[in-house]
């Protein structure tokens, strides 16, 4: 992509790392970067895709791990879906990364359906 400035590809990758860190930095650094900088096309996209990322799959992932809990007959099967989901959600943000530290445009395979 033409005419994109490192500090522009830096915050576009910065609001998809924010899943690495704890608490709700996941959730609320993706959404100061998207309102600082709406006007941004480039950062505002990577922004969004974060934001909505992260708020579709924490919720999932919590009653994810809440359903298999009480149906699953043995803790081992419920914890090997429950890592599988996190590495998936750690590798669609480190390949969101990736793309946007390259001046790509990346949407997150889950929110393609919305666009």
């Amino acid at each position: 992509m033409a005419n994109l400035s490192g500090g522009q590809k830096m915050l576009a990758a910065a609001a998809h790392c924010g899943c690495f860190f704890g608490g709700l930095g996941f959730f609320l650094l993706p959404l100061a970067i998207w309102l600082y900088k709406r006007k941004d096309i480039f950062v505002a996209h990577h922004a969004k895709q974060a934001v909505l990322f992260q708020l579709f799959l924490a919720p999932a992932m919590i009653a994810l791990v809440l359903a298999l809990s009480l149906l699953m007959a043995t803790e081992t099967a419920a914890w090997i879906v429950v890592i599988g989901g996190g590495l998936l959600w750690l590798g669609c943000a480190m390949l969101a990364t990736v793309r946007a530290l390259s001046g790509e445009y990346y949407v997150y395979p889950i929110l393609q359906f919305l666009e």
